[in-house]
C-alpha cells in the first residue's frame, strides 16, 4: 500500500508538470510560434514589396538617364518652331525652295495675319514638271520648321506655250506651320 501511496504521488506530481508543461506549450509557446509564422509572412510580402519598388526606382533612373541622353543628342524643340514676326523669312524660304527646285509657285491663302491656336495655316500651289513638283514637296517637308502637310492634290496640265513639257502638273498643297507663343 505505500507503495502504491508512492506511485501514485510520483503519477500525480508527474501529471501536475505535464499539465503545466501543457499549459505553458498552449499558452505561450504556441501563440509565439503563430506571432513567428505570421511575421514571417508580413516580412516576405515586405521585402517582395521593397525588390519590386526598387525594380520601379531602378527603371526610373535608367530612364532619366536616358532621357537626359536624349535631350542632349536632340536638337532644341524650339528651334522647328515659327517665331512670330518670322514672315519675310517664311516667305523668302519658300520663294527660294521654288527657284532651287525649278517649279512656279503662288501662295494661295494663308493665316499668317491671323495666327489661332498657335498654328499658322499656308495653302501653296505649285506647278512644274511631276518630279520636280514632288521634290519641291520634300524640301518642303525638310523646312527647318515642324510642318503638318494636310491635303495634297496634284492636277495634270498641258503648256501649250512650252510643249516639252509633257508630265506638268499643277499641285496643291495645305500645311500647317506651329508658332512659338
Amino acid at each position: 500500500m505505500l507503495h502504491s501511496i508512492l506511485e501514485k504521488r510520483i503519477l500525480i506530481t508527474i501529471a501536475i508538470f505535464v499539465g503545466i508543461a501543457g499549459l505553458i506549450i498552449g499558452a505561450i509557446i504556441m501563440p509565439t510560434v503563430l506571432q513567428i509564422r505570421e511575421l514571417d509572412k508580413d516580412t516576405y510580402q515586405l521585402r517582395v514589396t521593397l525588390e519590386r519598388k526598387n525594380e520601379q526606382a531602378t527603371g526610373y533612373r535608367l530612364a532619366v538617364k536616358q532621357l537626359d541622353r536624349l535631350r542632349k543628342e536632340m536638337p532644341p524643340f524650339n528651334d522647328y518652331l515659327f517665331n512670330n514676326g518670322d514672315e519675310l523669312r517664311l516667305i523668302t524660304t519658300l520663294e527660294s525652295l521654288a527657284t532651287r527646285t525649278g517649279v512656279s509657285q503662288r501662295i494661295t491663302n494663308s493665316s499668317l495675319d491671323n495666327i489661332t491656336n498657335q498654328r499658322i495655316q499656308v495653302s501653296i500651289s505649285v506647278s512644274g514638271s511631276y518630279h520636280k513638283a514632288l521634290t519641291y514637296l520634300d524640301e518642303l517637308e525638310h523646312l527647318p520648321y515642324f510642318i503638318n502637310v494636310t491635303h495634297v492634290s496634284l492636277t495634270p496640265f498641258y503648256d501649250k506655250k512650252d510643249p516639252t513639257i509633257t508630265d506638268g502638273v499643277i499641285m496643291n498643297v495645305d500645311f500647317n506651320l506651329y508658332v512659338i507663343p
